[in-house]
């Protein structure tokens, strides 16, 4: 045998031993409790927790475009719930003062009468700024209108008319005018519904430019306006007649809701969606813009006038027409597409049907609904376009904030858990070390009451485990003891 073939021959023999040493090592190795406790624990903890949050993130990812279209239908119901309550308070506020010119208690048939009245509608409109930014009567059929209003700015001014010259003054808060009139308008028209002029009883008349309808025959009749601009803000008009049972005047009460206040509705409610979000109320007869949230410019520069839609400086009102002419095609205009679309949405059901849209929007996916609701008996179509990229990082980053605190749960539980373990385990080394010393045959130390007592397990059936150990050593110690003494005699 060569010196190489030996060494060789010792190598292998050397490997051998080791890995023969090392299974044997292995197979009489145990796991610490406490090593099996944290593995059970961590395993289980583990588990459900980012089963359950992967299962609800998939979940999330699934319905985004469900859930999107939940909360536009929230917003949609939110804001419709709103325009047709104010409606009904608007007109609730004109039967108020109808039945006050009824009742006589208020009148212009003299000065003194007119000066009283004029007090008390300020009394009135105070209580319900509100509702509208304006009261007024006009006398039939003269048409001169006569009322207080608010200004964009929050000044209350005066109308007072004779004849066909208007004049608005600014008040005190009493209502009282301070120095000249700041504008005076004379405008004769030419005595037709059509062009009345400051004839306000032909506007509010059957084919009146106000589109309210009045019909002076009828003591009950009531009406509202087409919205329409006038001093800087867009408004809409609810009038009704009323006829005083002691003097016989015959006048027309009315009211103003302006837009503005549709415009903070709809900035409130955006202002709850945490997501990019375009709200805007579009009239189905005009096909203009009234209010929108984020705002934009809806007038003209000099405020007379409202913009068509492809005057407006929105994306999602290009969106829109871009929708009309998909759905609708290019050979209608756009106003007769705007009132197709309201009449198809009517058609769908009694108070107004809705349709979902996906649209991409700036290079951006949007969900678009379009509802129809009937205002004051004039169709209106609501805009809602929601940012679906934005409401899904929206989604995922609430995952990432689930999972890691998800992960923070599994480190807590683990290592109370691993803690636990620990403790059950030294508690139990208690009871392994005082076998061992009892092998020694050190009853003394196994009887000590510092490792007998103090250390015993605030686990009960350790406890009792312990107790009835030290017990057993108890009895054995004092069996041993008593045959030790028995020894000599024999």
């Amino acid at each position: 045998m060569t010196v190489t073939s030996a060494i060789r021959q010792s190598s292998t023999i050397a490997s051998t031993a080791t890995t023969e040493s090392v299974v044997k090592k292995l197979q009489g190795w145990r796991p610490r409790f406490f090593m099996l406790m944290t593995l059970f624990i961590a395993a289980s903890s583990i588990t459900v927790g980012v089963l359950g949050w992967r299962l609800t993130l998939n979940a999330a990812k699934k319905n985004i475009s469900g859930l999107v279209e939940q909360i536009e239908n929230l917003i949609s119901d939110r804001v419709s719930a709103y325009m047709l309550d104010e409606s009904v308070r608007l007109t609730d506020f004109v039967d108020m003062q109808k039945e006050l010119f009824r009742t006589n208690q208020l009148s212009a048939s003299t000065p003194e009468r007119k000066n009283k009245t004029m007090r008390q509608m300020l009394i009135l409109l105070n209580h319900h700024l509100d509702i509208s930014v304006d009261i007024f009567y006009v006398t039939v059929p003269e048409g001169e209108v006569n009322g207080y209003t608010y200004t964009v700015n929050g000044t209350l001014q005066l109308w007072d008319q004779k004849g066909l010259t208007l004049s608005t003054y600014n008040c005190d808060g009493n209502g009282y005018a301070l120095g000249a009139p700041v504008s005076v308008t004379t405008d004769e028209g030419n005595k037709t519904p059509q062009m009345p002029g400051n004839n306000h009883t032909l506007d509010y008349g059957i084919g009146g430019m106000s589109g309210t309808n009045l019909n002076y025959s009828d003591p009950n009749s009531t009406g509202m306006s087409k919205i329409r601009p006038w001093g800087g803000r867009i408004f809409k008009t609810s009038v009704g007649i009323a006829i005083n049972e002691v003097t016989n005047e015959k006048v027309i009460v009315g009211a103003d809701l302006s837009m503005g206040f549709l415009a903070k509705q709809l900035s409130d409610i955006s202002n709850t969606i945490p997501t990019p979000l375009f709200v805007g109320v579009i009239g189905a007869v005009s096909g203009r813009m009234l209010a929108s949230s984020p705002a934009i410019n809806l007038l003209s520069a000099d405020k007379t006038r409202m913009l068509d839609a492809w005057e407006l400086d929105s994306i999602h009102v290009l969106d829109f027409s871009s929708y009309l002419n998909e759905t609708y095609g290019t050979q209608m205009g756009y106003l007769a597409k705007v009132q197709n679309l309201a009449a198809d949405l009517n058609a769908m059901q009694e108070d107004g049907g809705s349709r979902f849209s996906y649209r991409n929007v700036g290079g951006v996916d949007w969900i678009l609904k379009v509802k129809s609701i009937i205002y004051g008996g004039k169709a209106l179509l609501l805009l809602t376009y929601m940012d679906l990229q934005a409401f899904q990082k929206q989604v995922q980053e609430t995952s990432d904030r689930t999972g890691y605190a998800m992960l923070g749960i599994i480190l807590a539980f683990v290592t109370a858990g691993c803690l636990f373990a620990i403790v059950i385990t030294r508690q139990l080394d208690v009871v392994a070390r005082q076998i061992d010393m009892l092998k020694n045959l050190k009853f003394s130390e196994v009887l000590d009451k510092e490792s007998g007592v103090k250390k015993r397990s605030f686990v009960f059936e350790l406890a009792k485990l312990q107790e009835a150990f030290h017990e057993m050593v108890t009895v054995f110690a004092k069996t041993l003891k008593t045959n030790q003494s028995a020894r000599p005699c024999l």
